[in-house]
């Protein structure tokens, strides 16, 4: 893959629909707490694959360089279980130097109901992970047209009232 390739920008937010699987719950029949971040990561690495046109596994390999999460939050709204699947709409909030953030809204797909939303932060790295590198200028210019639908779903969801967060999704 030629680096210096321009990338094609969206025109809407990413969107990535999961099934939820009865492997993924747990005695509650709902789905397992630690679950929740594989959805959030696999969601973000599906929006890399769709938006950087690359899968982490050839960024690493083919243009020597990483990125990997150094952090992580979610905030659980509504249980999920087999009985419903989700749309899980992936964002950019902020871009760095180095860095930069994503946020995930899982909604039921039939429902519309909002069940988590995440937040991960990944720094672009040299290839042995030793220090921190600038992202290079074709993932930098998608990263910045994207911001455009992170700062409107952040603006949606602080416009409408929240449901609580539950500090356990078992709840």
């Amino acid at each position: 893959m030629n680096a210096a390739l321009a990338l094609p920008h969206a025109d809407k937010p990413f969107v990535v629909h999961r099934i939820v699987q009865w492997g993924d719950t747990d005695a509650a029949n709902i789905v397992y707490t630690a679950r929740y971040a594989d959805y959030l990561i696999e969601s973000v690495e599906a929006w890399w694959r769709d938006r950087f046109q690359m899968s982490w596994f050839e960024q690493f390999n083919d243009l020597k360089f990483g990125s990997p999460f150094v952090n992580v939050t979610l905030d659980f709204m509504k249980s999920v279980t087999p009985r419903i699947s989700l749309d899980v709409c992936v964002t950019v909030v902020r871009v760095g130097n180095s860095a930069v953030t994503f946020r995930a809204e899982a909604r039921g797909h039939e429902t519309g109901d909002l069940h988590f939303i995440g937040r991960t932060t990944c720094v672009f790295t040299n290839e042995d992970a030793t220090a921190s590198a600038r992202i290079p200028d074709r993932f930098r210019d998608v990263l910045l047209h994207e911001l455009q639908f992170g700062e409107a779903a952040e603006a949606a969801y602080a416009a409408q009232a929240k449901p609580k967060p539950t500090s356990n999704p078992q709840k």
